[in-house]
Formats: C-alpha cells, structure tokens, sequence
C-alpha cells in the first residue's frame, strides 16, 4: 500500500513539475515575443 501510495504521489509530482514548465516556457516566448525588436518599415 505504501508504494502505491508513494507511486501516486511521485506521478502527481512529475505532473505538476512538467506543468509548471510549460508554463514557465510559454511565458518566456511571450516575452521573447514582446520584447523582440522590430525593424520599421520605411
């Protein structure tokens, strides 16, 4: 039972760590984007 249990809590960590990575990731292109410098058309 202990190691269902510590399975479980294991695959609720990867999960939440992998989201906040892809948040972490599409913050930065966001970013990236924002603060990209545009050349002006003349």
């Amino acid at each position: 039972m202990k190691k269902l249990l510590l399975l479980v809590v294991a695959g609720a960590g990867a999960a939440l760590a992998l989201k906040k990575n892809q948040e972490a990731q599409h913050e930065l292109a966001l970013w990236s984007e924002v603060t990209d410098r545009v050349k002006k058309s003349s």
